[in-house]
């Protein structure tokens, strides 16, 4: 009788032990990461933590000793390495690390949409043969879209006025056969001089002082009362901004009256000069005009 009450003894302490390292973990987890549910900090995470100290007290029959807090103030060893074995897996509920790329901008989905992995550059640098289908079913949306973000990304060109004939003074620009002023188009502003000149034996389309609002694959065109249809394509303009020349050399250019900047993909002119005697050439600048 004497061992078996001793061995009850030894258990009930045993119990008591294990009851009072559970309030106490509960107490350390409620200080440690309670605070975290109004600081910020991942608050699932320590409200998570807090459930899993409770529910060890639970399962481990230590609500009791909750209610009689302080009711048995020795540790076992069991409980101990028990209560450390939670404290260092609490880190695993809140300590997460979310590394992800942001969302790609609407632009991207939207040419994505209307062809896989399609981007700005590669659109507006394609051939048109290749480009014109997409075209075909491209949404307006995407078009403003299209037409808004190159809008934003001006493209400057620096080129210097063509060398003068052998022999011709230094200081003497090429004078020029006919001019005209720049004037925006559907909308789009544009300002600056165009040009036909000659010079060391070639002929020459200049732009000067020359500004446009930039569009997707802009071209330079010859025309007749600005008809592109029917008109001259000299190049991709080299630039929404600044100088520069474009070698018209044997194409005829005396056949045209109207410089024409247009938007090939779309089919929108964005600017337009009339080109006429100097002494003639009717005043301009940047405009808005249809």
């Amino acid at each position: 009788m004497a061992g078996a009450g001793a061995e009850g003894e030894g258990k009930g302490a045993a119990r008591a032990a294990t009851d009072a390292a559970a309030v106490r973990l509960a107490a350390f987890v409620e200080r440690r990461y309670a605070p975290r549910l109004s600081g910020g900090v991942s608050p699932h995470g320590g409200f998570l933590a807090t459930r899993a100290a409770r529910c060890y007290i639970l399962r481990s029959g230590a609500a009791p000793a909750v209610k009689r807090a302080g009711a048995a103030a020795v540790a076992a060893g069991t409980a101990v390495a028990a209560a450390a074995a939670v404290v260092l897996a609490l880190p695993l509920f809140y300590d997460t690390v979310v590394d992800e790329p942001p969302p790609p901008p609407a632009l991207s989905l939207a040419l994505g949409d209307v062809r896989a992995g399609l981007t700005m550059e590669e659109f507006s640098s394609m051939p048109d043969g290749e480009r014109a289908p997409l075209v075909a079913i491209m949404p307006d949306s995407t078009r403003s879209m299209v037409m808004d973000e190159a809008a934003r990304s001006p493209t400057a060109a620096s080129d210097a006025m063509p060398a003068g004939d052998a022999g011709a003074a230094a200081a003497a620009p090429p004078a020029a056969a006919r001019a005209g002023q720049f004037e925006g188009v559907a909308g789009h502003r544009a300002a600056g001089t165009a040009l036909l000149i000659s010079a060391g034996g070639a002929e020459y389309l200049r732009f000067e002082d020359f500004e446009v609002t930039n569009g997707p694959d802009l071209r330079v065109y010859l025309t007749r009362g600005g008809d592109v249809g029917d008109g001259l394509h000299l190049a991709k303009l080299k630039g929404s901004r600044g100088d520069q020349n474009y070698d018209i050399t044997g194409l005829g250019a005396g056949e045209y009256d109207t410089v024409v900047v247009y938007c090939q993909p779309f089919g929108v002119h964005f600017a337009h000069a009339v080109l006429s005697d100097p002494g003639a050439a009717p005043g301009g600048g940047s405009g808005g005009g249809g």
